[in-house]
């Protein structure tokens, strides 16, 4: 391999830099893997979700903990569904579950609203797909039609939410929105597999 002066290197990366603002200088590295102290969970909240898509939203640390909600399909209303995931003891990645029903109006089915009414500085895209979904900078939500019942309430949908606190992509939107997206018809077809939703 010939070698190249420092100063010719020096024009050399000016050339490259000028042809592609995304090569930010000679090199163009990957951001560096997190550094874990811990296992990433083999399933979500007890949901069978790609691994691969759960090693995007787990982020460095040493200790991770999981708090449970309250059992996939439960209708109590004592709890939220899913989970939360707390890395050295502060809370990380939040899987939320909740019941929807024309009735009781207290939550939107809308994903989008829903985003706008826990997040109020959020701009959420929406996404039409097997599911209704939204997406944010720091998670999605998605609502499944799903009817139920219990001696109170008909429910209509059934609606989830996750919220992650860090940024997976700090300079890339677009492929955040993507990965969450992904995340949210993968989560959806899971948890819909655990609620008994009538007529399927």
């Amino acid at each position: 391999m010939s070698r190249i002066s420092r100063s010719g290197g020096v024009v050399f990366c000016a050339i490259i830099a000028s042809l592609s603002m995304a090569l930010g200088g000679c090199s163009s590295e990957e951001p560096e893997t997190p550094k874990r102290g811990y296992p990433v969970p083999s399933e979500f909240c007890g949901l069978n979700v790609s691994r691969g898509a759960l090693l995007e939203i787990f982020k460095g640390g040493k200790r991770i903990k999981k708090e449970n909600g309250a059992p996939w399909g439960d209708k109590s209303g004592l709890d939220s569904q899913g989970c939360r995931y707390d890395i050295d003891g502060l809370p990380s990645v939040d899987l939320d579950g909740n019941w929807v029903s024309r009735d009781y109006p207290v939550r939107t089915p809308d994903p989008k609203a829903a985003l706008k009414k826990y997040y109020p500085s959020a701009k959420p895209r929406r996404h039409n797909g097997r599911y209704d979904s939204a997406t944010w900078l720091h998670g999605f939500v998605v609502t499944l039609k799903c009817r139920s019942h219990d001696e109170n309430y008909r429910y209509d949908w059934f609606q989830l939410r996750l919220n992650v606190d860090h940024l997976l992509h700090k300079d890339d939107a677009a492929r955040t929105h993507k990965e969450f997206e992904k995340l949210a018809t993968g989560v959806a077809v899971e948890a819909e597999k655990r609620l008994a939703c009538e007529g399927k």
